[in-house]
C-alpha cells in the first residue's frame, strides 16, 4: 500500500464522470482535504495555479527551480551557453506555471503538449518535447520523481528537417546576390555563403575566430571547425564528429581573406554589436562586458533576407546545409564523404535527414551503372 504524501499541496484537476464536473483537492500541512469542484476545465486551472502559490512549503520543489537547478547542472557539464539559453527556453514554454515537481503527471503533459502542438509549427514543438523528456530523465535520475511522465508522448506531425531546400536556378541566384553583397560588407551575406558551399551549421559559423581560418596553398583556403563547447566564454575543445577541416572554394576564399585582413587571430570571425543583442539574463555577461558572438538566429535571418530580397522562396539555415548534401551526392559524393563535411558521426543521418531522397536513389543509380558498364579497352 502507497504511503499517504505529507505536507500542503495541491491534486487535479480530475473530471468526475458521475456529476460531469471537475475537482481539485487541496490538503493542508496536517494532511486535510479540502474538495473543490468546477463545471468548467479553465476555471479548475486557475484555481489550482492560485492555490499552489498559497499552499506550497519552503521544501516543495517547482518546475521553476527544477529547471534552475538544471540549467546549473548543464552549465557545470559544459554545454554550450546558447544551447543552455535555448533548453531553458523550452523547458519554461511547456512548464509555465510554478507547479510542485511530484504534480507533473502524464495526464497533465500530454494536455500540455496537444495544447503546445496546435500552437506552435512541427519542428518547435516536437523539439520542446524533446528536451522535457531529457529533463524529465533528468529530475527521475534524481530522484524527485518514481517515473518519467513524458516518456510515452510521441510528437506529432513531419519535421521538416531541412527539405525545403532551393532549387538550383533559385540556388544560383541566391548565390551571386550574396556574393555581391558580400563584396560590398555585408557580413551576413559571408555567413550565408558559407551555410552553402561549404554546409556548416549556424552555431559553427557564429562562434568562428579568425584564427580558425588557414593556408595550405593560398590564404584561408581551409577552415577548422572545433565543434568544442562554450563555457564562461571560452571555447573547450573536444574530440568528436564535429572537429573537421574544410577546404574553402573561392570566391568565398577571397572574400574572407578580404574580411580577415590585419584582424587579430583572437577575434570572432563575425564580431557582434552589442547594441543588437538581447539580454543574455541575469547570470550571464557579469563583468559588463558585452558578448562576443551573434545569436545563430542572425545566419538565420541574413538567408531569409536574401531571398526576400530576390524573391525566391523563403528558407531556412539549415535547409542550405541539407541542400549542400543533395548536391554534393547527386555529384557522386559517397554518403560517409558528405557525412564528415557536415560534421555528422552517423552518415545514415545524411542521407535520410539533408539529403534529399531523390538524389540518394539516382547517386545509387548512377553508381551501379558506372559498376555494370564494361570500361572502355585501352588502345
Amino acid at each position: 500500500m502507497a504511503r499517504p504524501r505529507k505536507g500542503a499541496r495541491v491534486v487535479g484537476p480530475h473530471f468526475a464522470a458521475r456529476d460531469g464536473r471537475w475537482i481539485v483537492k487541496v490538503f493542508d500541512a496536517a494532511g486535510t482535504c479540502k474538495r473543490v469542484s468546477f463545471a468548467d476545465e479553465d476555471e479548475a486551472d486557475e484555481y489550482v495555479r492560485g492555490a499552489h502559490k498559497t499552499t506550497l512549503g519552503p521544501t516543495d520543489l517547482t518546475t521553476e527551480v527544477a529547471i534552475e537547478k538544471y540549467v546549473d547542472y548543464l552549465t557545470a557539464k559544459g554545454n554550450k551557453r546558447t544551447s543552455i539559453e535555448h533548453t531553458a527556453w523550452a523547458l519554461r514554454r511547456f512548464f509555465d506555471d510554478a507547479r510542485p515537481v511530484w504534480a507533473i503527471t502524464a495526464a497533465w503533459c500530454h494536455a500540455r503538449y496537444s495544447t503546445l502542438a496546435k500552437e506552435l509549427a512541427v519542428d518547435s514543438h516536437r523539439g520542446i518535447l524533446a528536451q522535457c523528456k531529457t529533463f524529465a530523465t533528468w529530475i527521475v535520475k534524481n530522484k524527485w520523481l518514481r517515473k518519467n511522465p513524458l516518456a510515452d508522448i510521441e510528437g506529432v506531425g513531419r519535421r521538416r528537417r531541412g527539405k525545403d531546400q532551393l532549387r538550383l536556378t533559385a540556388a544560383r541566384l541566391f548565390l551571386s546576390h550574396a556574393i555581391h553583397l558580400a563584396k560590398a560588407g555585408d557580413h551576413g551575406a559571408i555567413a550565408a555563403i558559407m551555410s552553402l558551399l561549404l554546409g556548416m551549421r549556424s552555431s559553427e559559423i557564429v562562434t568562428c575566430l579568425v584564427r580558425d581560418l588557414d593556408e595550405n596553398e593560398k590564404p584561408c583556403d581551409m577552415l577548422w571547425i572545433h565543434e568544442g563547447e562554450t563555457a564562461n566564454g571560452q571555447r573547450s575543445i573536444k574530440t568528436f564528429a564535429g572537429n573537421r577541416t574544410l577546404d574553402v572554394p573561392e570566391p568565398l576564399r577571397s572574400i574572407l581573406a578580404e574580411h580577415v585582413k590585419c584582424r587579430p587571430l583572437t577575434d570572432p570571425l563575425f564580431p557582434a554589436d552589442p547594441r543588437k543583442l538581447r539580454p543574455r539574463g541575469p547570470s550571464e555577461n557579469t563583468t559588463g562586458n558585452p558578448p562576443a558572438f551573434h545569436y545563430r538566429s542572425w545566419v538565420l535571418h541574413a538567408v531569409k533576407r536574401i531571398c526576400a530580397e530576390l524573391k525566391i522562396p523563403e528558407v531556412t539555415a539549415h535547409s542550405m546545409r541539407g541542400l549542400h548534401a543533395t548536391l554534393a551526392i547527386e555529384r557522386g559524393a559517397t554518403g560517409r564523404v558528405v557525412a564528415d563535411s557536415l560534421g555528422h558521426s552517423d552518415e545514415r543521418t545524411t542521407l535520410q535527414s539533408y539529403a534529399k531522397p531523390r538524389a540518394v536513389k539516382r547517386a545509387m543509380h548512377a553508381r551501379s551503372l558506372e559498376l555494370l558498364t564494361p570500361a572502355k579497352r585501352a588502345e
